[in-house]
């Protein structure tokens, strides 16, 4: 057994999987669900550098980006493991019970991730470094204490989606920190996007529901879109301002992105064009 069944086994609280068992084709929707989040996290963090390379952003910015995409990534790479190894080895109950809380940890990872994104855009890369430190200390013991939380603690989705939110909306407390340093568009996405976090935690305790989970998937990944828009306005709040333009400078960003990549596969596939020209 793992390390992480020993610790429930003695305690006496191994319900390994509490979650409601799901079909063959509820679990194939979790896996794609997640695996366009996977494509997404790389997409949004290629489209974010080229942004900060082509704006001349500074490196604080360029450190929020990555924490940002990579904490998304973690999220969404961990959840799609975690369900394709519900389909492949259903009975592997030790190996998925070690994912599963492997993939409730990556939440705090993604909480943790966008915080700190919006630290140091808002208060290092204006020079307020002891607000900023502050700021991290108690996003990190946050994560901490759900780390611990999800380790040793019994596996029940209803404490879970406590704690979850509970360090999503710790933000309240500590938010006049960061927030006093944004503009009203990104306090906006950033409050949509933990609304929509907070209506999906509906949908994993409606444990019923068919494809309860799959439903909670796309509001992830649809708040963690509206984050990416306030990121947009944080890294560059001087040239994004409103509520639209992060919109369109997203949707420039995909375009650019879609022709480079045609121009460079074309490059590829025909090499003698390139050295003609």
């Amino acid at each position: 057994m793992c390390f992480l069944c020993d610790i429930q086994t003695a305690r006496n609280q191994l319900t390994p999987l509490d979650e409601r068992p799901q079909c063959l084709l509820e679990e194939v929707v979790n896996v794609l669900t997640h695996l366009f989040g996977i494509f997404y996290a790389i997409f949004i963090f290629k489209m974010f550098r080229r942004y900060a390379q082509k704006h001349n952003l500074n490196k604080m910015n360029n450190v929020a980006i990555l924490c940002f995409c990579l904490a998304s990534f973690t999220l969404y790479f961990n959840s799609t493991t975690y369900h394709l190894l519900n389909i492949l080895l259903p009975n592997s109950i030790c190996l998925r019970y070690f994912f599963q809380r492997l993939d409730h940890i990556t939440i705090y990872i993604m909480i943790s991730g966008c915080y700190l994104c919006f630290i140091f855009t808002r208060t290092f890369a204006k020079g307020y470094f002891k607000t900023g430190c502050l700021a991290i200390f108690i996003v990190i013991a946050l994560a901490l204490t759900g780390f611990i939380f999800t380790i040793f603690a019994p596996p029940t989705t209803r404490t879970d989606v406590i704690m979850y939110l509970a360090m999503g909306w710790s933000c309240v407390l500590y938010g006049p920190l960061v927030f006093y340093f944004c503009p009203l568009s990104l306090v906006f996405y950033l409050f949509t996007g933990g609304i929509s976090y907070a209506i999906g935690t509906v949908f994993v305790a409606w444990d019923q529901l068919f494809f309860n989970h799959g439903i909670w998937h796309l509001i992830v990944w649809f708040a963690n879109f509206q984050h990416s828009l306030g990121v947009l306005i944080a890294i560059d709040d001087e040239d994004i301002k409103g509520f639209k333009q992060p919109w369109s400078v997203m949707k420039e960003l995909f375009v650019e992105y879609i022709s480079v990549s045609v121009k460079n596969n074309d490059s590829n596939n025909h090499p003698s064009i390139q050295r003609e020209e």
